[in-house]
């Protein structure tokens, strides 16, 4: 079995908290939420997109535009997001 950390990111349409995972760093175990994930496991999951376990609902991960050690992501809904 792999080790992973964990951000949790709340669903905008149901609530529902969705898991995305990330093997950048240490991978500890750790479970972050949008406001307080290291850069390094950020940059790992900028992009990703993981379905509402709940509603269905796609949700992507994006960086906004800012530079700190620590930042708060953003999430997007299927709705709103362009698929690279």
């Amino acid at each position: 079995m792999g080790m992973f950390d964990r951000v949790w990111a709340k669903c905008p349409k149901c609530g529902e908290q969705v898991e995305f995972q990330s093997k950048a760093g240490k991978c500890i175990l750790a479970d972050y939420s949008l406001s307080s994930v290291p850069m390094g496991i950020a940059e790992d999951i900028d992009g990703d997109i993981e379905c509402c376990p709940k509603c269905g609902a796609s949700i992507k991960i994006i960086i906004p535009k800012a530079n700190s050690k620590r930042i708060a992501m953003e999430i997007a809904t299927d709705g709103d997001m362009e698929f690279d």
